[in-house]
């Protein structure tokens, strides 16, 4: 099923393929969790400094 992902072709020109590459290279490059990507926010990213702050999980006790 994976496999399957990496070979579907999107037209590269909509804004919609882009956003979508950037969000599948983001998930898979990282490992971030789903909860930590939907929980980032703009100041959590700092292109300058290819920086992205991601939120420790909460810790239960």
């Amino acid at each position: 099923m994976l496999s399957q992902f990496f070979t579907i072709q999107l037209p590269s020109s909509s804004a919609t393929a882009r956003r979508d590459r950037l969000i599948a290279n983001l998930v898979l490059g990282t490992g971030i969790r789903l909860l930590e990507f939907v929980s980032l926010d703009v100041d959590d990213v700092d292109l300058g400094a290819k920086h992205l702050y991601i939120r420790p999980k909460a810790q239960v006790p």
